[in-house]
Formats: C-alpha cells, structure tokens, sequence
C-alpha cells in the first residue's frame, strides 16, 4: 500500500516524540487516517504528490529514513512543508 512507508515513518517519528507509554498504545489505523487526512492535504489523497511531491514507497525507497524522519519533525523551511 502506498501508504505505509510515509505511516511507518510517521509512526516512528510520533513514537521517538510520544511519552513511553503512549508510543505503546500508537493506533495503526488512526495513524493512516492522519497520513491520508494530513500529509494527503498536501500530497495528494493517494500519496502520489500535488502541492508536496510524491511519497509513495518507491519514491521513498532510496532515501535515508533519518533525514525523512528529520523533514517529518522539523519541516522544510521556506516551502509549504510543517513541522510535525
């Protein structure tokens, strides 16, 4: 599923930010509802780009998950990308 690498990715993300015990209690599908209701605002409801560029898994395959995680948590500055 197109999906999953950005939702593991958030998921990882939210878990180094979350206290221990919440990061225990992380809801796969409510993490996919705010992948596709939040990052699909911008990169497009099948993750395959609009405003943000594409973030499918084959897009993401060859990237560092450190530096994808990095741009998750500190956003992008001078463009339209948040910081979670």
């Amino acid at each position: 599923m197109p999906e999953l690498v950005a939702l593991s990715l958030l998921a990882t993300t939210l878990a180094m930010a979350a206290p221990p015990a919440m990061a225990d209690s992380l809801d796969p599908d409510a993490l996919k509802r705010l992948v596709h209701q939040d990052c699909g605002s911008c990169h497009g409801l099948t993750l395959k780009g609009g405003l943000g560029p594409d973030i499918r898994p084959q897009t993401l395959e060859g990237y560092d998950p450190e530096i994808l995680q990095f741009i998750i948590l500190e956003g992008m500055p001078g463009t339209a990308m948040p910081p979670w």
